[in-house]
């Protein structure tokens, strides 16, 4: 999740919680090899993002944010909403958890 959508979670939870690719999603950070990492410590379980692939035409980030959503897509698995209480209506409208923004949660536990 870029760090723009983040600070929602970031003011209202005690977790740690980390924003991708900066504030225009561009910066390789994290990068892929941090999110091997991370999960493989055990210090990432979700990631929260938006269900589609990053770059793509005009794409300024070099990639980094196509590289992340291609390993979380490889990586991860998506969190059926109605697990975490979640509706079709905020489904469709991108709120997770009682927050806006972006909309798929994924679970990248280590496999």
């Amino acid at each position: 999740m870029a760090c723009s959508a983040a600070s929602s979670f970031i003011l209202g939870t005690d977790e740690t919680v980390i924003g991708m690719g900066g504030f225009t999603n561009s910066d390789n950070a994290p990068s892929v090899a941090q999110l091997k990492e991370w999960t493989k410590n055990g210090e990432l379980r979700y990631i929260l993002g938006s269900g589609t692939n990053g770059g793509g035409p005009g794409d300024m980030s070099g990639g980094y944010a196509e590289q992340r959503s291609d390993w979380i897509a490889d990586n991860c698995t998506k969190v059926p909403a109605s697990s975490y209480g979640s509706t079709s209506s905020e489904e469709d409208s991108g709120a997770v958890m009682g927050f806006g923004g972006a909309g798929v949660l994924y679970d990248c536990a280590a496999k």
